[in-house]
């Protein structure tokens, strides 16, 4: 999942149309990383976009995935002044585990659901802006990936899984 930091407070201030624009350079730039590198987008949630990985795809290349989506904030932020519109921040959060699809009837749309994807959207605020961080399930599967350095940073409780580690990723590729 990837989501702008203060984006109510950002696009409070904008027009209808410039929050369109805002919205629309961010959803359609991180969805076209995502795409890229073999994840499927389930949905825009608002100013965040929700996005798995299928069972095919390397855990390598979900870091890479997200590590491309850091790394575009830049010249993403360029193309946002360039229409008259304030940088972004976001920030990304993955983790592992089952995954329920289900296929709406009548869009024929798929949706995920379970533990894994409640984490993700949980651990989201965890992390600093324009950073990733990732689940306990996810860090164990990836953290032998050279390239990449992880910190254990805080810990998410919740009801079902006390004190879940959160780690931050950072790429040594930046």
């Amino acid at each position: 999942m990837v989501d702008i930091a203060n984006s109510t407070f950002i696009t409070a201030s904008l027009s209808l149309e410039k929050t369109t624009q805002y919205y629309s350079l961010f959803l359609n730039s991180m969805a076209k990383i995502a795409k890229i590198f073999g994840a499927k987008v389930v949905k825009n949630i608002g100013d965040s976009i929700l996005f798995y990985f299928p069972t095919t795809i390397s855990l390598k290349e979900v870091l890479d995935c997200n590590t491309a989506m850091i790394n575009l904030r830049k010249p993403l932020t360029d193309a946002l002044g360039m229409y008259g519109l304030p940088a972004i921040d976001y920030r990304i959060s993955s983790d592992y585990g089952p995954t329920l699809i289900a296929t709406c009837e009548k869009t024929m749309q798929e949706d995920i659901f379970g533990n894994s994807v409640n984490m993700c959207s949980k651990i989201n605020r965890l992390a600093e802006k324009n950073s990733l961080v990732i689940g306990s399930d996810l860090y164990h599967l990836i953290k032998e990936i050279p390239g990449y350095t992880f910190r254990h940073t805080k810990n998410y409780e919740s009801g079902f899984k006390v004190k879940y580690p959160v780690y931050e990723v950072r790429s040594h590729l930046r």
